[in-house]
């Protein structure tokens, strides 16, 4: 007997299921307006979520390497929609259904930072590093 359930499928195998628990640009920014989003998780790596792009206001970083390891304890039992954020959604899609199984309102951010920032919504920015301050190998 096969086994079909969602744990057992790799995420990728459910993507289809998954174009469903996508929003866009629009939509999370009401969401945010309106207090309906308890959590917006950014899977990019810490250069990136500290970068020139910025990032949504009040997001945490959880770099794609570490969703599966520290995700499940951050969403379960949250009230509230949880959004996934990365560059250009491909990664907060990846984290999306890593996680999916747990339940819940989670979404993939469509278009992710760059979507976000071309509506030009407001973004937080970290101060630029001064000339010849030590910057980190960047992460893969």
């Amino acid at each position: 007997m096969k086994k079909t359930g969602s744990s057992v499928w790799p995420w990728f195998l459910r993507l289809r299921s998954l174009r469903r628990k996508v929003v866009d640009v629009d939509g999370l920014h009401r969401w945010m307006a309106a207090g309906e989003t308890s959590l917006v998780i950014d899977v990019r790596t810490k250069n990136e979520y500290e970068g020139t792009e910025g990032r949504i206001p009040g997001a945490i970083l959880l770099p794609l390497k570490r969703v599966r390891q520290e995700g499940p304890e951050l969403i379960k039992g949250r009230e509230g929609k949880i959004v996934f954020v990365c560059k250009r959604g491909i990664r907060s899609l990846a984290a999306l259904g890593m996680l999916d199984y747990l339940g819940g309102d989670t979404f993939s951010l469509k278009g992710g930072m760059t979507a976000w920032n071309k509506r030009g919504f407001e973004t937080i920015v970290d101060k630029p590093k001064a000339p010849g301050e030590r910057t980190r190998k960047k992460e893969c």
